[in-house]
């Protein structure tokens, strides 16, 4: 039922006369959502042992092939193959017993039960008529150790970070025996050092002859871990060839279908005047007291490694997490934020960075998400009349992509669902806007409409907070950079100092006379 790979490291590579050569195909597969057509006629073929990357805008239908396999979604047209035998994948559970395991991009697990609980949820293992909860921890310990991971089983997935959550989601399809595995965006939460250790399991895997296929809008990523690269657009497969063959810049230019314009816009002048001072912000997980400020206009950056405190300060800030001290001013004027609503009365908007989880209602259509505004116990809805108008005017604005305006909106990708969710809180009209990775998995196009969407509401005077793990994007967005350590803020960057070398310093706590640590 398990990886031996797992167990036993890497000696547990296959026989060569035991690896099928077609691991899984499709053949004219199609998918059709409330008429619109969003998948045509892909033929493709998997084998196993090689790993192959598939990139595309989001909306270019490369999830949807994905989910079509996983029995997440069942075909309109066309077949898939399982060794060469034509299969009927109506449920993830008919895609799991044939060998088929997939990561999703939107996590899928229960906050209420625990680690082990989530990893074997659907496969529990028994003693008789008795759950053998015993065997079960010891098998997530395992598995756990092996991917250099310090998670108890027992702890409950409602207590951990959103990067945890990702690596017990990769865990859980891991644990089980598939000979195909899908990745969807398994990288977007995860520190450079889990990524290598991924990195090392999909190689180990492929060498042991499972087929993997990885979808990342990280180009480079794709480029290095991929021996093949499909590039899906507008529900086609506009190309398939060897990853060596392709510079990033290629890849891009496939992905929008002509070669892409500057990437990064010029870096706005913040305005001098003030609206937003926090002094000696503090919480219980956040013990070290944080300063900084905010102009009015401004696109501040707040970056930092994972488990610096960058979402616990903002969360703390618009009352989310109950603040231990500090004080924080707008307009020079000290207001208290105790619960969320407090900061939107105040003016104050935070995009949360697990959009699926918290930030939309994944079950309800694209007008009433942006008319909701629910989080933290402030209601506020449009007239019924409205929230259609509203949402078109949005749709059009934002360039979003929807099978249509009925249709729920776990349906759109993930960057549409971004866009969404960025224009539920635009719609408030807010004074700061808080953007806690606004561009995680989001293809290079969606990321360039995101970065002028934010320097048009900052043109308009409206000041952001830019929450982000790229140091690149960082860099190219924002006019000064607070880089945080360890809950606190390290130091400082503006203009000429933001570049990564400074930025990896302070994150590290070094100081720029220390480069030859650093490279140690």
């Amino acid at each position: 039922m398990y990886y031996s790979i797992f167990m036993n490291g890497n000696n547990a590579k296959q026989p060569e006369n035991q690896i099928d050569p077609a691991a899984l195909s499709t053949e004219q597969l199609s998918k059709d959502f409330s008429g619109v057509s969003v998948l045509h006629d892909i033929t493709l073929s998997f084998k196993a042992g090689e790993i192959t990357g598939i990139i595309g805008e989001n909306g270019a239908g490369k999830s949807t092939f994905m989910k079509l396999m996983a029995g997440i979604h069942t075909p309109s047209s066309g077949k898939i193959l399982v060794r060469g035998e034509h299969v009927d994948i109506r449920t993830p559970m008919i895609s799991k017993r044939l060998g088929i395991s997939m990561v999703p991009q939107e996590m899928n697990l229960v906050d209420t039960l625990t680690v082990f609980e989530n990893v074997f949820l659907g496969n529990e293992l028994t003693s008789g008529p008795v759950l053998d909860k015993t065997r079960m921890k010891r098998e997530v310990s395992r598995i756990f150790e092996r991917m250099r991971i310090s998670i108890s089983p027992d702890t409950f997935v409602g207590d951990l970070s959103i990067s945890q959550k990702q690596m017990v989601e990769i865990a859980k399809a891991l644990i089980h025996n598939a000979r195909f595995l899908i990745l969807d965006e398994p990288t977007s939460t995860l520190s450079a050092t889990e990524i290598t250790v991924l990195f090392d399991i999909m190689r180990e895997l492929a060498a042991s002859g499972v087929a993997i296929l990885f979808i990342s809008h990280k180009l480079t990523e794709v480029r290095d871990i991929t021996s093949r690269i499909l590039v899906f657009r507008d529900g086609n497969c506009v190309h398939d060839g060897r990853s060596a063959d392709m510079t990033e810049r290629e890849m891009a230019n496939r992905m929008v279908g002509r070669n892409i314009d500057e990437f990064y816009l010029p870096k706005r002048v913040p305005m001098e005047e003030q609206i937003l001072t926090v002094t000696g912000l503090s919480a219980e997980d956040m013990p070290k007291a944080v300063d900084f400020n905010l102009a009015k206009g401004e696109i501040l950056g707040i970056t930092g490694l994972v488990g610096s405190g960058r979402t616990e300060l903002a969360e703390t800030l618009v009352g989310l997490k109950r603040k231990t001290g500090g004080t924080v001013l707008m307009n020079g004027n000290e207001i208290q934020i105790r619960k969320y609503k407090d900061a939107l009365l105040n003016g104050i908007a935070y995009v949360t960075e697990d959009r699926g989880g918290q930030g939309l209602l994944l079950d309800s259509a694209m007008p009433l998400n942006i008319a909701l505004r629910g989080l933290g116990g402030l209601l506020r809805i449009l007239p019924k009349k409205d929230e259609r108008v509203t949402a078109e005017r949005y749709q059009r604005q934002f360039f979003i992509k929807a099978p249509s305006m009925e249709s729920e909106v776990r349906y759109m990708s993930g960057g549409n669902q971004q866009k969404v969710l960025f224009a539920k809180w635009v719609e408030m009209s807010p004074s700061v806007l808080i953007l806690d990775e606004p561009t995680r998995g989001i293809d290079v196009n969606a990321k360039k409409e995101m970065y002028v969407f934010m320097h048009a509401l900052a043109e308009k005077g409206v000041s952001i907070i830019v929450i982000s793990s790229s140091f690149e994007e960082i860099i190219w967005l924002c006019s000064r950079v607070y880089v945080m350590r360890e809950g606190r803020v390290s130091g400082m960057l503006a203009g000429a100092e933001i570049n990564e070398q400074n930025i990896m310093y302070k994150a590290a706590g070094l100081h720029s006379g220390d480069s030859a640590a650093a490279n140690q």
